[in-house]
């Protein structure tokens, strides 16, 4: 019958173990129990609380706000920082047009508004002795905010239209709001 002794295999392989587990095993401070999720943002979490989180949003966009109020408390829970939120400015394009000065009206197309860099393209159709004739400008920020093209006796808009412009093809994406009056020139 065999003894339950241990072999020297064994016993050396059980102290290269524990000798192994002190070295890998990170060291806490004593009685320190260790971390099990990352540290919370609990007066963040407040914060969203009683309407707050629509007045929020994350640190990396504070130009888009929380869905609802759990969504807010779990991203700050979660040691997410918090920023207030941020109103984006909507472009959009204003066209005015000069009075008659015995030649021609002049008018505007001005951009209004945080396009920066983001090509807005302009449709305006001039009613012209029974035709219809279209200006066509892009406007760009900084540096081609405005447009500006005569109107002779006679001439009024009749119809207009901007809209964002994809930067590489210039294909039209999303509509803006444009202003323009109805003025006949020379009226």
């Amino acid at each position: 019958m065999r003894t339950s002794r241990p072999s020297s295999f064994r016993l050396a392989l059980a102290s290269i173990i524990a000798a192994l587990a002190l070295v890998v095993a990170p060291s806490l401070p004593a009685g320190a129990a260790p971390p099990t999720s990352p540290p919370g943002n609990s007066a963040g979490a407040k914060a969203c609380q009683k309407g707050g989180w629509m007045q929020l949003a994350g640190s990396e966009d504070p130009f888009a706000g929380f869905v609802d109020q759990s969504s807010c408390v779990s991203y700050a829970a979660a040691g997410g920082a918090l920023a207030p939120l941020q109103e984006q400015a909507v472009p959009y394009v204003d066209v005015t047009i000069a009075p008659y000065d015995g030649t021609s009206c002049r008018i505007t197309m001005t951009l209004i508004g945080s396009a920066d860099g983001v090509p807005v393209g302009v449709t305006v159709d001039v009613t012209r002795g029974g035709g219809v004739l279209q200006f066509r400008p892009i406007l760009e920020a900084p540096s081609q905010t405005s447009f500006t093209g005569p109107l002779y006796a006679g001439d009024y808009l009749s119809g207009a239209r901007a809209n964002i412009l994809d930067p590489n093809t210039y294909d039209e994406r999303e509509p803006i709001d444009i202003n323009f009056p109805t003025t006949v020139c020379g009226a």
